[in-house]
This record gives structure tokens, C-alpha cells and sequence, in this order.
């Protein structure tokens, strides 16, 4: 219609001046009502930047050209019926054989063609044409091309211009995070980015085929939640104007954020544009820190609450001591009458139920001087099953799951004994009906340096000691309480609430973790890492020969100095009693005879035990050592690696166990 539009005017007019007139006033009429149509015309073409013309397709050559052609195309109207191949010289390069075809089909026979077509300006600038054509034949007969060109570069630029807005846009949406998703009023997907197919699984080749309910039967196979993932949408779109976020969760563990907002155009609303961004990682992340940082809470506090313990605990064997000496000198005394001997050995005993609870008290706070030696723990616990298994009842079954490879362990074998013994009472008392007790040792990794998370390997870096129960299990609020000295979920008098605790001081203390793993009604797992260590580690005793003769004791407690003098003198043994490192230096410089033994607390004010022992033994290289201490080597201001011929007495002890040790002294070889 357009090309008819244009053209059925035109040609009538150019017809008619084609016409050859049968007289001069028909010549005149003729020639004013062509200039009539032709002006008209000619304002109208200017007006709208376009260019008719007509080309002989015999002659090749225009014969008619608007004037306008002036204004779009930079030629006149005389240049284009003047040059015969102006018309093909002005094509563009890259046209050109195009415009050609499409002349020569018209050429032919009758018909039409719409095309677009550039043409060189004789400033050398591109004039992009939309051209319009029509063949057709004069009263003479012949072939003609007439047609309409108007100019669109302006058109053509804005087009490009608006391609490069959209490729831009398309290609910031390609590299964003977020799947995005356009919907238009029609249900149909008018716009989405790569993210959003690959988050909802769709191949690209696909989305073409998608309509909005196409695409959200797709989704709702894949979340949770597919009646709330629909019932939510329709209420969004009952209200085109809001904007929404939600959370879906989907089958795969995945997390997805979706907010939307209505797409609008001149105000008014066209779509809706729908946003959703993977958190699956952040929250993993969020949940990770949140959990390491509740576990350095708790590690602060159960330092704080460890040292606190060890610290009384300390003064506590010193006043223990004294008591538990006293008490061996009277019992040892045959004149001690009947009676007061009976009420004696009741005190020595409340005394002893006192010294083991500092001994867990300080175990619990890592004050406990350890000797760690290369252990394995299917050794361990092939040993002590039996012991176990006593003390778990007939109603318990203990089953060993052993770890197939070798699993050595630098550990002190009694006190890892007493964790074990501890788990498998406190999964005893878990159980009171009876059940099943597992003890499983593996080869481990961690997930990363001082995580708790880890996976069998059988060159893994640590060890597992695993007790796990089909008891009642915890809650989480006795889970976060289940270390802490003196909490206990136990009848009142059936338990101290120091066996966990003493079993995480000394995990702890032996560089390892330890973590319960329990829910109500599912049992408790309790998980203990070790380092492996390689064969060849490990302390050994020293060797001195001599024969004791004479014992310096080195204690800042006046009464604990006196009852060890006491106790050793009364044996025999020569005995000097100094307070503190610098007296004993002092005295051991001036002392006449040999010094073979010297008995000394660790910490002192001034010097400490161990700098004592060395100063000493470079005067006296064959000075054999007994340290006595109720800290552990972890104590602020106590040396970590002590002499590796030392022997250690641990606080609260006996005279009889002073003596026992000093004997060992002399007969170790």
C-alpha cells in the first residue's frame, strides 16, 4: 500500500508528460497540471527527506529524479539525469552487487521489492536508503524502474546506537552473579541472562520454548517447597505494583534469594523483572564463623575456668601434702595409740579422695607435668577391654573398631587410660537399661589446621579415638556445657562433674582437641584428635650412676621442706633444706662432699627448678633430679621442656612416695 501510495500518483503524472500532446492547448493543460502534482509532490518529498525517481532500464539511465535528491543524496536532480552511471557509481561497495541482483529480477517482468541499501555522498559520508521499487513500462513500451528512497541514517544510527545499549545491558547481566529473569504482561519471557539458566538447569538452546508457567513448573520440580514456591508468585502478581524477596530452599541443598520488582515503561507497568542470587557459599560461611566463633568463646571460657581450677588446685595439694605427710609419720609411729590410729587412717582416706580430685582438677586446667612416650592406642585399648568391660557392666556391650594400619601416638599411656575409662563411664550412666558402646581408632586429616572436621586417611596427620553410645544423648545446651568441672546431668552423689573435664584438660595438654557429637534420643559420639607421631619421638628416661648419699631439698613451703627433711632424714639420708634457688646455689658452693640427689619444686620466686638443676649440675655434673610440682607444663612462667633425665612427683604425695622415688634415684643405673 505504501509503494502504491506513493507511486500511482507519480506515474500517472510522469505518464502523462510522456504522452505526446495533440495540440498546443492541450500541450499547456497538460504541461500545468504536471507541475501541479509535481510541486505538490516535490514540497512533500523535501519535507520528509525522501527521493523518487524513475530509471530506463534500457537506457540505464535516470530520466526522472525529485529534487529532494539534493538534499538527501548531495547530487541535483540535472547531475543525475547528466551522468548515466552516477546511479551505480554512488552505491555502496558492499551493496552494490546486491542492488544489481535485485534490478536485474525487476527487470524481467512486472513486480516489487523493499530493501535497504547504502549510497555514497559526495562527501564521501554513507546515506542509508529504504528504497521501494516498481517495474513498469512507459506508452512507448518501455522497461522502467520507478521508486521511493527514503533516508534512514539517522534511523540506522539511533538503531545501532540502541544495539550497542542492549548488548551492553545483556552483557552486564552475563556477568553479574544473579540469575535475572524478565516476564511481559503475556506470560512470556521477554529477557533472561546465562546465570539463569544454569541455575535452574535449563539449556539455552531451551528458553525460547519457556513461558512463564512453562518456567515455573520447571522450578517447582527442583525446590523444597513447590506449593508455597507457586502459592508465593501468584500472590506477588495480585499485586503488580510490589516488590518481593523470599528465600527457596531447593532439593540439592541449595539456597536462592529472590526479589522482583515490576518493569515499568512511561509509567506504566509492561513486566516484572525477577532477580535471584546463589547464598548457598555465604551461608555456609556465615554458619562456619558463627561456629568457630562460639568455639573460641568456649575454649576462652574453659581456659579461664581451667586456670582458675589449677590455681586452687595448686595451693590446695601443698596444704594436702603436709596433711597426707603428717598422717604417714603418725601411722608409722607404733606408739600412736589405737584409737587415734583408726581416726587417722580415715583422715588419711577423706585426704586421698581429695588428692584425686586436684589430680582432675588439674587436669582439666593442663597444669600437670606429663611424660609423654610413643604409644599405640589399639595397644591401649586391647589391654584395658577387658578392664572396660567391668566396669561397663553385663548389661553393656563394648565393641572395638580398631584402624587396620599402625597408629602410634605420643601420649602419657595412664592418663590417656583415664580419658578412655572416663567416655566409657560416662556412656555407662548414659545407658541405664543397657546398650552398646563402640570404640572406633582411625587415621585421620583435618579439613585445615585446628579444625575438628576431618576424613579417613590412611596418611592422615592425626588419630582418631572415637566412643560413641546408644544412650539418651544431649541436647544442645548440655553439649555446650558438657567440658565444664563440675557439671553434671547425674543424680546429686553419683558423680563429681570433673571425669569430661579432666578428659578435655588432658587432650588438650597432649596437643589434641576433643568435641561430642549428640541429639536427644541418637546417642553421643565423642571424638578425640591426636597428632600422629612418627616412630622415633618420644622422651626417654636419663641415666646417672651414683650412690646416693646426701639430698638437697629445694621448697619455698616451710612445712612441706620440713616434713620432706624430716621423712628422708629419718631413713638415713643425709639431708640440706634450702628455701629457694639462690640458697641452694649458695650452699652447694661451699658445701663439703658430694650432692647426689637434689629435690626441688619447679616454680620459685628468682630462680625455678629446672635453671636450678642446670646451674647445679655444671658444678656437680652427676647431680641426679626429682621435681616436685602440682602444675603442668603449661603454667604461666613454667619452662616447657624439662631435663629429659628428670623423674617427677607429682603434688598432693605421700612420704612413702617420696621415698619410693628418691630410691628409684639411686637404683636407676
Amino acid at each position: 500500500m505504501t509503494l502504491k501510495r506513493w507511486l500511482s500518483p507519480l506515474s500517472r503524472a510522469f505518464g502523462r508528460l510522456g504522452r505526446a500532446p495533440r495540440t498546443s492547448e492541450q500541450r499547456d493543460v497538460q504541461r500545468a497540471a504536471a507541475e501541479r502534482v509535481l510541486e505538490h509532490y516535490r514540497t512533500l518529498l523535501i519535507d520528509l527527506g525522501a527521493v523518487v525517481w524513475e530509471l530506463d532500464l534500457e537506457a540505464q539511465q535516470v530520466t526522472a529524479v525529485s529534487d529532494s535528491c539534493a538534499t538527501v543524496l548531495g547530487y541535483s536532480a540535472q547531475q543525475w539525469r547528466e551522468s548515466p552511471r552516477l546511479w551505480i557509481d554512488t552505491q555502496h561497495p558492499d551493496d552494490l552487487e546486491r542492488s544489481m541482483a535485485l534490478i536485474a529480477r525487476l527487470a524481467g517482468g512486472a513486480g516489487e521489492e523493499v530493501y535497504e541499501h547504502r549510497m555514497i555522498a559526495p562527501d564521501g559520508h554513507v546515506v542509508w536508503l529504504h528504497t521501494a521499487i516498481r517495474a513498469a513500462r512507459d506508452a512507448a513500451g518501455h522497461a522502467m524502474l520507478r521508486g521511493v528512497s527514503m533516508d534512514i541514517t539517522a534511523h540506522k544510527r539511533i538503531g545501532t546506537e540502541l544495539q550497542g545499549a542492549l548488548s551492553l545491558v545483556q552483557a552486564t547481566l552475563d556477568a553479574t552473579d544473579n540469575g535475572i529473569l524478565v516476564v511481559g504482561l503475556d506470560d512470556r519471557i521477554t529477557s533472561h541472562n546465562q546465570k539463569f539458566a544454569q541455575m535452574w538447569g535449563i539449556m539455552e538452546g531451551l528458553m525460547g520454548a519457556f513461558d512463564e508457567d512453562a518456567a515455573r513448573r520447571h522450578a517447582s520440580a527442583q525446590v523444597k517447597d513447590p506449593e508455597r514456591f507457586v502459592a508465593r508468585i501468584r500472590e506477588i502478581y495480585c499485586e503488580p505494583g510490589s516488590q518481593s524477596f523470599d528465600v527457596i530452599e531447593f532439593r540439592d541443598g541449595r539456597v536462592i534469594e529472590r526479589t522482583s520488582q515490576p518493569q515499568r515503561l512511561g509509567g506504566a507497568i509492561v513486566g516484572r523483572v525477577w532477580s535471584f542470587r546463589d547464598v548457598t557459599e555465604r551461608l555456609r560461611t556465615e554458619q562456619a564463623l558463627r561456629l568457630s566463633n562460639e568455639q573460641l568463646q568456649q575454649a576462652q571460657k574453659m581456659e579461664a575456668v581451667g586456670q582458675l581450677a589449677g590455681g586452687v588446685a595448686h595451693d590446695f595439694n601443698n596444704i594436702l601434702t603436709a596433711v597426707l605427710g603428717n598422717l604417714s609419720l603418725i601411722l608409722a609411729d607404733p606408739e600412736v595409740p589405737l584409737g587415734v590410729r583408726h581416726r587417722a587412717e580415715e583422715i588419711q582416706l577423706a585426704s586421698e579422695r581429695a588428692a584425686n580430685l586436684t589430680r582432675q582438677l588439674l587436669a582439666f586446667g593442663r597444669r600437670q607435668i606429663l611424660t609423654p612416650r610413643i604409644e599405640y592406642l589399639c595397644v591401649v585399648l586391647l589391654e584395658m577391654v577387658k578392664l572396660l568391660r567391668l566396669s561397663a557392666g553385663e548389661r553393656i556391650t563394648i565393641e572395638l573398631d580398631l584402624a587396620p594400619e599402625p597408629s602410634p601416638v605420643l601420649i602419657e599411656r595412664g592418663q590417656m587410660e583415664q580419658v578412655i575409662l572416663n567416655l566409657v563411664i560416662n556412656a555407662r550412666d548414659a545407658m541405664p537399661a543397657g546398650g552398646r558402646i563402640v570404640i572406633k581408632t582411625r587415621r585421620v586429616e583435618r579439613a585445615a589446621a585446628g579444625s575438628l572436621a576431618w576424613t579417613e586417611s590412611a596418611q592422615g596427620h592425626d588419630v582418631l579415638l572415637s566412643v560413641r553410645d546408644d544412650g539418651e544423648g544431649m541436647d544442645a545446651a548440655t553439649m555446650a556445657r558438657a567440658f565444664e568441672p563440675f557439671f553434671t546431668t547425674k543424680d546429686r552423689g553419683r558423680g563429681t562433674g570433673l571425669g569430661l573435664a579432666s578428659a578435655y584438660g588432658i587432650v588438650q595438654q597432649l596437643g589434641g582437641s576433643i568435641q561430642v557429637h549428640s541429639a536427644r534420643g541418637q546417642g553421643a559420639t565423642f571424638d578425640i584428635l591426636v597428632p600422629h607421631a612418627p616412630q622415633g619421638e618420644g622422651h626417654g628416661a636419663g641415666r646417672a650412676p651414683a650412690r646416693l648419699e646426701t639430698v638437697m631439698v629445694v621448697e619455698d613451703e616451710p612445712p612441706l621442706r620440713g616434713l620432706m627433711r624430716d621423712a628422708l632424714a629419718g631413713v638415713g639420708y643425709r639431708v640440706i633444706e634450702v628455701p629457694n634457688g639462690h640458697a641452694a646455689l649458695e650452699l652447694c658452693e661451699a658445701l663439703p662432699g658430694g650432692l647426689d640427689v637434689l629435690v626441688s619444686d619447679i616454680l620459685m620466686a628468682g630462680i625455678d627448678g629446672v635453671e636450678l638443676a642446670a646451674r647445679l649440675r655444671a658444678q656437680r655434673p652427676g647431680v641426679r633430679v626429682l621435681f616436685i610440682t602440682g602444675l603442668g607444663a603449661d603454667a604461666p612462667g613454667l619452662p616447657r621442656e624439662l631435663p629429659a633425665d628428670a623423674s617427677v612427683l607429682r603434688k598432693p604425695f605421700t612420704m612413702e612416695a617420696l621415698l619410693r622415688r628418691v630410691r628409684e634415684c639411686f637404683e636407676r643405673e
